[in-house]
């Protein structure tokens, strides 16, 4: 397999019919949704918008469930139809934003290849057919955005920040991306290696108070009652116990399973059907963690961000919903691309023609350095 390090430099034409493809494909896929109505979750971002029940008082997605229906309410009033574009665009827009992503460590050919995965994914038809949906795509449209402004020099990388914030006034789920930027490192492969280290540090800091003062209002202001001993039947009840396993499993197999050919029925509820796609997933996720090819192709990090957007939903008891695997997939689709890229390795040549180097033999001297004269 080749070094990545030694991967020819991609055609001007490559990146740009790579966004234009991953573009079309999520367009075509969910183009159904332009013809729906509004779904039943609607109707209340549609009421505060219109007056007709009270507004968001706090800022727990404020942009997705009160600005962002009170800007669509003055451009479209109440056509369907201007809401789903929207949701349509911006969902092709993350896509586009995973590609710049995940090129960092792979080629331009894998990069798509997870694109892929993730946009044409089924698991995401709620939140592409739910006009309420859109909470959780500018979320990630954000927090995408948000680890290519931390790759960044100077003073541009801190919008970072904003960027960041913004996504979590779309939704909460997101709340552990600090972690994820930490481990898209600069030093370790692909483009972070091209991002300086000095203010790093700072920057991390900055991004974990943001987590910790929307976490500390979002406990003190007992946000949907979770912070209360809720009854077990309560909307929002949390359950630290076998929950979260089925949970768990649950989103690994759907994320797993999802041709047609595998997937019988689509409902919102715990998915025993799934649990060996599920159980199998997640051994592939972990074993791949130990292969230094695939680490290397960032493998690790597509896993991390994957657990770190899922972790936040495993204990709600009764809400286990598709959608909310719209994050948790674009790590899916890192590790997608980097198998992708270690397949794709096999049939490329090194920059110039030059062969990857041998290592060196054990006890030896490195290959191609010179001798030693005593």
């Amino acid at each position: 397999m080749m070094d990545p390090r030694l991967r020819p430099s991609p055609a001007a034409w490559e990146l740009p019919v790579a966004l234009a493809a991953v573009a079309a494909a999520g367009a075509w896929v969910f183009r159904g949704a332009l013809a729906y109505y509004f779904a039943q979750d609607d109707f209340a971002g549609l009421a505060r918008a219109a007056g007709l029940l009270p507004r968001l008082a706090g800022p727990w997605r404020y942009v997705s469930g009160q600005l962002y229906f009170d800007a669509m309410r003055a451009l479209a009033g109440l056509h369907p139809v201007a809401y789903h574009g929207v949701s349509l665009a911006a969902h092709v827009a993350c896509a586009a934003l995973l590609v710049l992503v995940l090129r960092a460590r792979v080629s331009v050919a894998a990069a798509l290849t997870g694109a892929l995965v993730f946009v044409t994914h089924p698991a995401l038809f709620t939140a592409l057919y739910s006009v309420s949906g859109i909470g959780e795509i500018l979320a990630l449209l954000f927090a995408l955005a948000a680890i290519l402004a931390a790759r960044g020099h100077g003073r541009a990388r801190w919008a970072a920040v904003p960027l960041f914030a913004l996504s979590l006034l779309c939704k909460e789920s997101l709340l552990l991306l600090p972690a994820v930027v930490a481990l898209d490192a600069p030093g370790r492969d692909g483009a972070g290696a091209r991002a300086p280290r000095s203010g790093r540090a700072p920057l991390l800091a900055a991004l974990a108070a943001v987590t910790a003062g929307y976490l500390a209002l979002f406990l003190t202001h007992d946000v949907f009652g979770v912070w209360k001993a809720l009854p077990a039947q309560a909307p929002y009840a949390l359950a630290f116990d076998q929950t979260i396993v089925v949970n768990l499993l649950s989103y690994a197999g759907w994320a797993a399973n999802f041709t047609v050919a595998g997937v019988h029925a689509f409902s919102d509820a715990v998915d025993p059907g799934v649990t060996a796609w599920g159980v199998g997933a997640l051994l592939v996720l972990a074993a791949g963690v130990f292969a230094p090819p695939l680490r290397a192709r960032g493998w690790a990090l597509g896993v991390a961000a994957f657990a770190a957007f899922l972790l936040p939903v495993l204990p709600l008891a009764h809400h286990t919903y598709h959608y909310y695997l719209y994050a948790p997939l674009a790590g899916l689709a890192a590790c997608v691309a980097a198998a992708a890229d270690l397949v794709f390795g096999a049939f490329e040549r090194p920059a110039g023609g030059v062969p990857p180097p041998r290592r060196a033999a054990r006890g030896g001297r490195k290959a191609g350095a010179p001798a030693q004269v005593p």
